[in-house]
């Protein structure tokens, strides 16, 4: 199987999990029943292994159990309603629902050794240590994960928690690991920026324990009232492209839908890698009248940055030939494979079209219903003076008068025409100025 390839349920006692953005293979070693019952009805809490033992809690209760086949070897009654529990540096750390704490116990005698005040972000649902401080969650809203100090107690530097209802934490492998109540997900996420590394699928969908430990992790599901132990990998994701998703990038790929051929028409589309992969190209392929046009493809520029988790913004700029009918769409490239996504699909757009140029009267005075001025001259004296007014969505090549004497030609014409309007849209006044020999009729026309 390569590394791209697509996950699903396999037979026995492999799983692997994916999803629309999915980068972690989820392989199941050993499960066994938690143990549970009351009175009261107990939950299915946090779990954590360390020094060679695992322990679990059913919210009322701490529990040391075989690591091999879930048989209790001890237990001992707490208080306070425990959620997450963790293994840190010989102790056993639990997140406790009443008073809103983080408890330490001793873990051969379950006697409580101390705990931290976290009244003032809410009640710790999921508790972990990086090594240097200690990390819990609470459900909110908002739900966010916050650090605690454990020298000084002080409680800060809250982020955002990748799971909606974050019941568990744990750290490992240089990441924190959060799982959420009812989502059925496991995330990976970076411990500095809080981006998300990886998402998985999981056993359950209804996680209430987490623990990293020996490369692998331990899980409670409340739903199955089972605790998990599972092997999880890295799969390398494939890259995604979107729509911006910004104003006039919605629901397409290109600004301004529609234009004419001096439009300057932005295609922009976002290339998102959920393991940070650069990629190799991101391409526009645009199609006029059926064919591809010439330098298809187009190779676009990133102008939003290299963090490609966040999803940086590609764009590429041109104009396009009037009354022809276009197409487009997008691609990119990793080192592992092609990017997927909406954008990927051939899309028509833009409209452009070119109004046709409109000559008309000047309107000015003495232009209001032809296109000389004065219509009575003295010969080879007076300036005669010929304007006519330009419409249309592009300037002209060029605007010309023929000046006829006696029916013929006359030397010179046609005249080319001077303006000083560059946007002929509103309408561009063209003029041209000579003054005429005597004749018996003059007549002229403008092209």
């Amino acid at each position: 199987m390569s590394a791209k390839t697509r996950l699903a349920w396999l037979p026995a006692a492999a799983l692997l999990f994916t999803m629309a953005q999915s980068a972690m293979a989820v392989t199941i070693i050993n499960q066994f029943p938690a143990i549970v019952g009351g009175p009261p009805l107990y939950f299915v809490e946090g779990v954590a292994a360390g020094g060679g033992k695992l322990y679990y809690t059913n919210s009322e209760e701490l529990f040391e159990l075989d690591p091999v086949t879930g048989a209790e070897i001890r237990r001992q009654a707490v208080s306070g309603y425990i959620n997450d529990l963790e293994w840190v540096n010989g102790e056993l750390w639990a997140a406790r629902m009443s008073p809103p704490s983080i408890v330490r116990f001793n873990p051969a005698t379950f006697a409580e050794l101390g705990s931290f005040d976290t009244s003032a972000a809410g009640i710790p649902e999921g508790v972990t240590f990086d090594g240097t401080v200690a990390l819990f969650s609470v459900d909110g809203p908002p739900a966010e994960v916050f650090e605690l100090d454990p020298t000084t107690g002080a409680v800060g530097n809250p982020r955002p928690s990748r799971a909606s209802d974050p019941e568990a934490l744990t750290f490992g492998d240089g990441a924190v690991w959060e799982a959420g109540k009812d989502e059925g997900r496991l995330y990976k996420v970076d411990r500095q920026t809080g981006a998300v590394i990886a998402v998985s699928g999981v056993p359950s969908p209804d996680i209430h324990g987490l623990d990293y430990a020996g490369g692998n992790v331990w899980a409670t599901s409340y739903a199955n009232r089972a605790i998990y132990e599972f092997g999880v990998d890295d799969v390398n994701a494939d890259p995604t492209l979107s729509w911006v998703g910004t104003t006039g990038y919605v629901s397409d790929g290109v600004d301004p839908d529609s234009g004419n051929s001096l439009t300057q028409f932005d295609f922009r589309v976002r290339y998102t890698d959920l393991d940070n992969d650069a990629p190799w190209w991101v391409l526009l392929y645009v199609q006029r009248d059926g064919a591809w046009m010439t330098g298809t493809p187009f190779i676009m520029s990133n102008i939003s940055g290299n963090d490609y988790r966040a999803g940086p913004i590609f764009s590429y700029t041109m104009r396009l030939a009037a009354n022809s009918t276009y197409r487009y769409f997008f691609a990119a490239q990793n080192e592992f494979g092609d990017a997927t996504g909406p954008p990927t699909g051939l899309r028509s757009g833009p409209i452009v079209s070119d109004q046709p140029p409109v000559l008309a009267w000047a309107g000015t005075p003495g232009f209001t219903t032809d296109g000389v001025e004065p219509d009575v001259a003295q010969p080879n004296t007076t300036p005669i003076e010929f304007r006519v007014l330009y419409t249309a969505t592009v300037p002209a090549q060029y605007v010309r008068v023929h000046v006829l004497r006696d029916g013929a030609e006359m030397p010179g014409s046609p005249h080319d025409m001077a303006t000083a309007d560059t946007s002929p849209a509103d309408g561009a006044l063209y003029a041209f100025q000579r003054t005429l020999p005597r004749s018996r009729q003059y007549t002229y026309f403008f092209e």
